[in-house]
């Protein structure tokens, strides 16, 4: 159990159409005891205002959002998430987390994860 190591923490989100799930996700996120790099958040064709809400996020999280123009699925709207972070792979230690917009994490995830590895 090291955790000298700096360790690089990546969110892979899909969501459709829960805006609401997306801002308690996006809150909790915040509040996590070791911070996340980027929350890359696959819009799969939402139409209750999820791209525009996303475009306009100006909290404190590093969001990278990918707007598909109708929904593809879950599997299709990860695979886009997870081709998006392998393009932008450059440290070690990099984790990359995957999740529902319906999951939420405690704020002791990330640091449990860092200090396990």
């Amino acid at each position: 159990m090291s955790t000298d190591k700096k360790v690089v923490f990546d969110i892979v989100m899909v969501t459709y159409n829960r805006m609401s799930y997306l801002k308690k996700n996006l809150d909790e996120i915040d509040h996590l005891a070791y911070a996340v790099h980027d929350v890359i958040i696959v819009n799969n064709g939402s139409t209750d205002g999820t791209r525009r809400f996303l475009d306009n996020y100006d909290g404190k999280l590093n969001i990278k959002p990918i707007n598909l123009l109708q929904n593809k699925g879950g599997s299709r709207g990860f695979y886009e998430g997870l081709k998006y972070v392998g393009q932008h792979l450059a440290v070690e230690n990099h984790w990359i987390i995957i999740m529902d917009d319906d999951a939420f994490m405690d704020s002791e995830f990330t640091e449990k994860l860092r200090c396990n590895h």
